[in-house]
């Protein structure tokens, strides 16, 4: 295994160990001062955040959008510490408390015997949001690609495999059969629709530019007509909202790119009204706007103000 592999994974281990020395409110503290830690000295990716906001909030100031980048890495912040700390019973409570009507909707979905298809975002808690899927024992599957650093990625799975044993992952390169299969089981099938696809998806205006987005979600509800949940887990004065909402899609008589088009926008239509609310919960360190037309200069004044 190459070196930087074993660096990788002795960090994650270190974050671990560090983190579970601390009292649950304390390491929710200290994830936010992470996050303005990041901020502050090593800002990842900050030339691609900031074009990504130009693009999608063209009205707002250069100081509004400094504030939602430092707010987005004190989200992450957040969610970095409490992953390590997700199987307390501090956290189990909070998560179990969570303000939602999926529950019920999933419950009363899954009774129809054709499954779910659960779009998703790298947005929010998003792992918190798997976590919740476990602990009310739903039976889902993950769409994921495996990691290059193989024991990272065992470490990651493992993780989420601490709150329950009905969630199944996916291999992305599998067969689209497989995952008409988990459909068919009546299972939860959730599958991110932020990536860039590049060649392989289909051109949807998102957060005001036009990117490839997977066609997954689209494909597969035309083929089975398996119903599009959108689905955000969001953290609000430190409480856990899960938004979920069942997308109307509409009729399509063929599979064909019109139609996996519509019903991608339409996808995404939903997602933006929400991303647009809490903008600094979403992961905007994606180069979906490809490279940055400019580079971001701080002034000291701004890095401590914003």
């Amino acid at each position: 295994m190459k070196l930087s592999y074993w660096l990788e994974f002795i960090l994650i281990k270190l974050f671990e160990y560090f983190f579970s020395i601390f009292p649950s409110r304390i390491v929710e503290w200290m994830g936010f001062r992470l996050g303005t830690f990041i901020w502050i000295f090593f800002p990842y990716r900050l030339n691609i955040a900031y074009n990504n906001l130009c693009i999608a909030f063209p009205e707002k100031s250069k100081e509004e959008k400094l504030t939602i980048i430092h707010n987005t890495y004190r989200h992450f912040g957040y969610m970095i510490a409490t992953y390590f700390i997700a199987n307390r019973k501090y956290m189990r409570k909070k998560i179990l408390d969570t303000n939602t009507k999926a529950e019920e909707l999933f419950t009363e979905e899954l009774m129809n015997g054709k499954g779910i298809i659960l779009s998703g975002l790298h947005f929010g808690l998003w792992e918190t949001y798997i976590d919740y899927l476990n602990i009310k024992q739903f039976k889902f599957s993950v769409l994921y690609k495996p990691m290059k650093n193989k024991k990272t990625d065992k470490y990651f799975i493992d993780h989420r495999y601490k709150f329950g044993n009905n969630l199944r992952h996916v291999n992305i390169k599998n067969n689209s059969n497989n995952y008409e299969n988990e459909l068919n089981e009546n299972r939860i099938l959730v599958i991110a629709v932020d990536q860039n696809a590049h060649k392989r998806g289909t051109e949807v205006k998102f957060l005001g530019k036009e990117t490839s987005i997977p066609k997954g979600v689209a494909v597969l509800h035309l083929r089975t007509n398996v119903p599009i949940y959108l689905g955000a887990y969001i953290i609000e004065n430190m409480k856990y909202h899960l938004i979920v909402k069942k997308i109307k899609v509409g009729k399509y008589n063929e599979i064909n790119e019109v139609s996996i088009n519509s019903i991608m926008r339409k996808v995404l239509k939903e997602y933006e009204e929400i991303v647009k609310t809490y903008p600094e919960q979403y992961l905007r360190f994606h180069k979906l706007s490809g490279k940055p037309k400019q580079k971001i200069k701080r002034t000291i004044r701004e890095i401590l103000t914003y």
